[in-house]
């Protein structure tokens, strides 16, 4: 049964809506362990200056995820269940870790790259379903304020 939901939706293909949004989960999940990742390999002045912010993007990240999981359902449509899949559908197509564990230039300008290639993709998928999907575009707009939010605090903190 159709839900009344998905027939706003004008203009855009539910397919496609749904394709993105897959790809969106992905780098969330992709974004999620790479924080976990960083957190672990944390050394010396940089395990005391970017701990707390590293286990925040975790929780971010994964939060993301599930709010885009959940539209996905909305739609009908499901997330990537092969982990192995995730990075091949993220914007950057391979996973990285900066250089140094120690280096807190290094780790946040690495962190910094990372980010922006988020912000693009997610503005990418506004333009796609804006004036389309107007459920979609909000929960994604609010998601990428978040980014912008935290691609903010990096260059700041890299300023400083």
């Amino acid at each position: 049964m159709k839900r009344m939901g998905m027939t706003l939706i004008k203009g855009v293909d539910i397919d496609e809506i749904i394709g993105l949004l897959d790809r969106l989960y992905a780098y969330e999940m992709v974004a999620t362990h790479y924080s976990l990742a960083v957190l672990n390999r944390l050394e010396g002045q940089a395990s005391f200056v970017l701990e707390g912010a590293f286990e925040e993007k975790v929780m971010q990240n994964f939060d993301h995820a599930r709010t885009i999981a959940d539209r996905l359902g909305q739609l009908d449509g499901a997330i990537t269940g092969d982990p192995t899949l995730l990075v091949e559908l993220t914007p950057t197509k391979k996973f990285t870790l900066p250089r140094s564990n120690a280096d807190v230039r290094e780790i946040l300008s690495h962190t910094l790259q990372q980010a922006q290639a988020g912000i693009q993709a997610y503005g990418d998928a506004l333009a796609l379903v804006k004036d389309k999907d107007e459920v979609t575009y909000h929960l994604l707009l609010n998601i990428m304020r978040d980014h912008i939010d935290s691609e903010d605090e990096i260059v700041v903190a890299l300023i400083a």
